[in-house]
């Protein structure tokens, strides 16, 4: 492994002296700790982007140590999510921290899938941050009063297999859907009557922002209104306690049962997320790009 980041950090070393580019910029936490490196005593300005919480996403104990160092050498660190700046504060001067929000790019024409049934969409990678276990539990509460309703999830990852056997110990594995990564996500968020995010932390989640932009009555959990900074509970969402199935069940409850909730919290969505549209966020990213290049030059 030491091999092999030393590899990439001569590579990438390589690369950026070819290109003569003035400014670089790195995404993600090892990313962009082997970009710093790679850029030492270069004539450089360098960007960083973190795209979760930092202090809840961990890499290991080098990869986190080397952030908390390495992040400070840079000319600006971005994030897509205040909670995220609150944390990165500690280790970077608020003068070199930027708020810039994910961009929504949603295509101009969409087919809305057609379901069997009312369905409860979630969106993400299959891993203990999005918390789909806690999903599950909710569901066998929330499918005894409502047994004509399924869950469709769309992702892949580590917990395939755990969350399919954790739906068959529950029962009710013929209401539920793991389909896996898709694509075209678009079609399932026209198609779906509310979509759902229960996760143990997030950064700004592009899943959240587009279904909000379909007009889907979310539900998410705490960690995701403290990532978005930007939606009102009980006007463009329901917010729910991390960890707490019963709260969730009881949302997908009030949902399921009053059609006028669910058209006022997916109206009010819709306006919420225009911020993230993709012409303000690119003015955002061409001026902090613009202040760097001028301080260089």
């Amino acid at each position: 492994a030491i091999y092999s980041n030393f590899m990439r950090i001569f590579r990438l070393r390589k690369i950026i002296l070819e290109s003569g580019a003035p400014v670089v910029m790195g995404f993600i936490a090892p990313t962009n700790i082997l970009l710093v490196i790679s850029t030492l005593f270069l004539d450089v300005k360098i960007i960083l982007s973190e795209r979760n919480d930092p202090s809840r996403q961990s890499f290991g104990f080098y990869w986190d140590t080397l952030r908390r160092w390495l992040y400070r050498k840079a000319d600006l660190v971005t994030a897509n999510s205040s909670i995220a700046i609150k944390t990165l504060v500690q280790w970077v001067p608020n003068t070199r921290l930027a708020l810039v929000m994910n961009p929504l790019v949603k295509p101009a024409m969409i087919k809305p899938i057609q379901f069997n049934g009312p369905t409860v969409l979630a969106v993400g990678r299959l891993h203990p941050q999005k918390a789909y276990d806690v999903l599950l539990d909710a569901m066998l509460l929330f499918l005894s009063d409502y047994p004509n309703w399924k869950l469709v999830v769309l992702g892949e990852g580590v917990e395939h297999q755990k969350l399919e056997e954790q739906a068959r110990c529950l029962g009710i594995s013929g209401n539920v859907q793991l389909r896996g990564p898709v694509d075209d996500p678009w079609p399932y968020y026209e198609g779906a009557d509310v979509f759902v995010m229960p996760s143990r932390h997030e950064g700004t989640p592009n899943a959240l922002i587009e279904a909000m932009s379909c007009g889907l009555p979310v539900v998410i959990s705490e960690a995701c209104s403290q990532a978005m900074g930007c939606v009102e509970p009980e006007k463009s969402c329901l917010l729910v306690a991390i960890e707490s199935h019963s709260e969730l069940a009881l949302a997908l409850n009030r949902l399921a049962e009053n059609p006028d909730l669910r058209n006022m919290l997916g109206d009010n969505a819709k306006s919420v997320v225009e911020k993230f549209e993709m012409s303000r966020v690119r003015k955002a990213w061409e001026s902090h790009l613009g202040l760097i290049e001028i301080s260089h030059d």
